[in-house]
């Protein structure tokens, strides 16, 4: 019994640091493709696939070297992207977007 008790606490114990592995902060890059500007949130895509992001009131959106607004992710732009997963959403935390 002893065996299965510690068997299973194990087994929870790793999932859970699989858990806050993904959870932790991530980076990609891609360019946009799709911005819903109601929702405040953006789709992107790079060589290996697609992930929406939203976005929160603490996001930092910046051009280059320079901070701007969400108005400033357009479809086409690229997209250097710090976020954080939620659940199964990704928040991003820093957008840096460029016109190339």
């Amino acid at each position: 019994m002893r065996k299965i008790v510690l068997t299973a606490i194990l087994c929870a114990a790793f999932a859970a640091s699989a858990y806050a592995q993904q959870s932790g902060p991530m980076k990609q890059d891609g360019r946009v493709t799709l911005v819903d500007r109601g929702g405040k949130a953006f789709s992107a895509q790079w060589y290996a696939g697609s992930a929406t992001y939203r976005t929160t009131p603490n996001t930092a959106i910046m051009a280059g070297s320079a901070p701007t607004s969400f108005a400033a992710i357009r479809a086409g732009a690229r997209a250097q992207i710090d976020y954080h997963r939620e659940g199964t959403t990704n928040v991003a935390d820093r957008i840096n977007v460029t016109y190339q």
